[in-house]
């Protein structure tokens, strides 16, 4: 995943941290791209008492002509306790080229390590 769009997945499920307890069961969202959808976006939560877990999976594929001209998969696991993201795993797959992230909460920030994707 590049930085800008993991800043944004992680910015788009972050908003949502403060509303834990209020999160919905399952978020549904087209991806579209100049007015045609390209693919899906879903975001499903489970509560565990002080912990909040959302798994997210994103599917993009782009044709042209019948064929396959870009495809983006990408799965992730967070964990959040309160505002606080303690735990991410994530693991993409651009064109066939795939890459992993996870982080856990340490103290003081985040400890991440993983396999850098699509230089």
């Amino acid at each position: 995943m590049t930085g800008r769009r993991a800043l944004l997945a992680l910015g788009a499920l972050s908003a949502l941290a403060p509303a834990a307890q209020a999160a919905p069961a399952e978020l549904r969202f087209k991806v579209m791209r100049g007015g045609s959808q390209v693919g899906t976006h879903r975001v499903r939560f489970q509560d565990e008492g002080d912990l909040l877990r959302a798994w997210t999976e994103l599917l993009i594929q782009v044709r042209l002509a019948g064929f396959s001209v870009f495809r983006f998969t990408q799965d992730t696991e967070e964990a959040w306790r309160g505002d606080r993201l303690v735990a991410l795993a994530s693991q993409a797959d651009r064109n066939g080229r795939p890459g992993a992230c996870q982080a856990q909460a340490e103290a003081g920030g985040m400890l991440r390590y993983g396999i850098p994707a699509f230089r």
